[in-house]
């Protein structure tokens, strides 16, 4: 099953689910953020976890903040302890935004024991991707970046058990 929140989704797909609405004209976004700065996300649930593909213009802590929240409240609707996150945005996060995004997502992630599965798909994002994993599977959750969906795939639906971030 596919969804899409955020801007862009569709009035029919954002409102099926109790979701979010699409953003016309000035409105904010639910999340506060002005039109065009909250991230899109797209959920599919794949049995063993939930895949959430996420875009948008421009990544920001409160971009960031906003889209974590947003997947780890689809988790808790859906019943699902596993997610793979597959993000996509141009830019990278300064380190400091980076730790801080990571600290405060462990918080909402180990009170809730999922297991995270990370993928950007600018590789060049890569080793900042590795430090964010870093800090929150330091702060007690299970979480690992991949280069690919394809690498993520095995581990996150529990066919590989390495815990490496």
């Amino acid at each position: 099953m596919t969804r899409e929140r955020g801007r862009g989704a569709g009035p029919d797909a954002a409102r099926r689910d109790g979701g979010t609405r699409p953003v016309e004209g000035g409105e904010l976004h639910p999340s506060g953020l002005p039109p065009g700065r909250a991230a899109k996300i797209r959920f599919e649930e794949r049995g063993d976890y939930l895949h959430a593909s996420v875009w948008g213009e421009k990544d920001t802590l409160e971009v960031s903040l906003d889209y974590w929240t947003r997947v780890i409240e689809e988790c808790e609707r859906v019943g699902q302890g596993r997610v793979l996150v597959e993000e996509s945005f141009d830019n990278q996060l300064p380190t400091v935004d980076m730790f801080e995004l990571c600290a405060r997502v462990a918080e909402l992630a180990a009170a809730r024991a999922l297991k995270i599965a990370f993928v950007d798909r600018e590789i060049s994002h890569q080793q900042l991707n590795e430090f964010g994993g870093t800090v929150a599977a330091n702060r007690g959750v299970s979480v690992r970046v991949f280069a690919s969906v394809a690498e993520a795939e095995p581990w996150i639906s529990g066919s590989t058990t390495s815990a490496r971030v």
